[in-house]
């Protein structure tokens, strides 16, 4: 009996104990929401009328960017591609901390510690780095335009994309392949449709019946 007992008191005090705790809780959310949950609301709301805005103006600004290098004296679609991607990314980076300022995030340290953060990183992503860099020569050099037909990194195929870290293809089988960039300039490149006219031998027969016709020809 003693030890029914006992139990029946661990057991109710352990409910006791959790119905307290969330007591407790549900007080604490009480005085945070009549306290702070208005203005945490408005600064809801602003930082998403920040991300809508900030949307539309990166959006506006990739198509900006992109029009003004394909009117200028720009390589082309290859160089144009590259560069809206990296100024829709790095325009991307800069909303996203305005829109954590604006919800009450410190972002002081985190911007405080991109410069150790990046350093640390770019040796963790040097195969990152070596793609990007890649990407950005192939753009500037254009060995190849969307829609060649190419031979690099062992493959052939038509080009369909290049982004900041890989060149996209499809194959003759249609298949789709994603190289890195590092591979691609690391190579030969063999551009297909550079010249616009490729010359193509044919043997047409075995090579002695050509012989002998050349040498028949000869005689008469």
């Amino acid at each position: 009996m003693t030890n029914e007992t006992t139990v029946v008191e661990k057991v109710t005090g352990a409910v006791c104990a959790q119905f307290n705790e969330g007591k407790e809780t549900a007080a604490q959310v009480t005085s945070w929401l009549t306290e702070k949950g208005l203005d945490f609301a408005m600064n809801l709301v602003f930082a998403l009328v920040i991300l809508l805005v900030g949307w539309l103006a990166i959006k506006l600004i990739a198509f900006t960017v992109r029009k003004a290098l394909m009117r200028g004296k720009a390589k082309g679609r290859l160089l144009a591609d590259f560069i809206c991607s990296v100024v829709t990314k790095a325009c991307w980076a800069v909303l996203i901390v305005m829109v954590l300022g604006r919800l009450g995030v410190n972002v002081t340290p985190l911007i405080a510690g991109l410069g150790v953060t990046g350093f640390i990183l770019g040796f963790a992503f040097q195969e990152s780095l070596g793609n990007l860099a890649s990407g950005m020569m192939i753009a500037l050099n254009e060995p190849f335009k969307v829609g060649d037909f190419v031979d690099a990194a062992g493959l052939s195929g038509t080009i369909l994309e290049v982004n900041m870290m890989a060149t996209v293809m499809k194959t003759a089988d249609n298949k789709r392949i994603v190289l890195p960039n590092k591979s691609v300039w690391g190579g030969p490149i063999v551009n297909y449709n550079a010249l616009g006219l490729r010359r193509v031998d044919l043997q047409v027969g075995s090579p002695g019946s050509c012989a002998s016709r050349r040498r028949r020809v000869a005689q008469r």
